[in-house]
């Protein structure tokens, strides 16, 4: 995973009422922490065209990405 990386992802703030149950959705890295613990993604609204970040958190090595507990 590189920064700029495209991904789709669950995000966990939902962007309006619209939104709710749609699974996945695409999503841009804009940050990976330098020791690989965590990075943060852009989502954008399809509907409003209004972003947001999120931070989501790797595994210990797996390199699989995990929620915030």
């Amino acid at each position: 995973m590189q920064i700029g990386d495209r991904l789709c992802l669950i995000p966990t703030v939902i962007g309006g009422k619209d939104l709710i149950d749609t699974g996945p959705q695409p999503c841009r890295v804009v940050y990976i922490h330098p020791q690989w613990r965590f990075f943060i993604v852009d989502f954008c609204n399809a509907i409003t065209g209004e972003t947001w970040r999120e931070v989501m958190y790797f595994t210990d090595r797996g390199g699989e990405i995990r929620r915030k507990e």
